[in-house]
């Protein structure tokens, strides 16, 4: 498997920097200067340049789904048949518009695409299912499975070095 070099304007520092930040979104210039032992003028500056650069692409923070009602974790796979553009199209569209589903992909394997989706109960998991999956033009077949206990949830990735 061949690794995605990140892009040669990356240094050291850059990546202090983005490993901080994916600990702690909240840091403030100051701080975020302090840890990579810069002054804040090119510490911010290096950080605009990071966001301006897509290597950082938003602040969000992470929110326990439990503690929001959202009790159930669903892995839903789809199958299309026929395959056409208008399917795919349209599950991509009310995927977009669905705050209940996570993390959308396209895969190779036995699905078409496989999502996370989170629900307050298994009720509100099959309705879903019945009423916004199955509305979907050429579905063919919908898999679920639940989640029995979670071994971890993270949104952080790997960065040169971090080994």
């Amino acid at each position: 498997m061949k690794k995605n070099a990140p892009s040669e304007t990356l240094d050291e520092t850059d990546v202090q920097i983005l490993r901080h930040l994916q600990d702690d979104g909240r840091l403030s210039n100051a701080k975020l200067a302090q840890r990579v032992a810069l002054s804040e003028t090119p510490c911010w500056h290096r950080l605009r340049k990071l966001e301006s650069e897509g290597y950082i692409q938003s602040y969000q923070a992470m929110l326990d789904r439990r503690k929001l009602g959202l009790g159930e974790l669903a892995f839903i796979s789809l199958n299309f048949s026929p395959h056409t553009a208008e399917a795919f199209a349209s599950l991509e569209k009310l995927v977009e518009n669905s705050e209940e589903v996570l993390t959308c992909h396209r895969v190779t394997g036995e699905a078409d695409f496989v999502m996370t989706v989170v629900a307050e109960d298994l009720d509100s998991v099959r309705d879903f299912i019945d009423t916004v999956l199955r509305s979907l033009p050429n579905v063919a077949t919908i898999r679920t499975s639940l989640s029995l206990r979670e071994v971890k949830f993270s949104s952080r990735l790997p960065l040169p070095g971090a080994r």
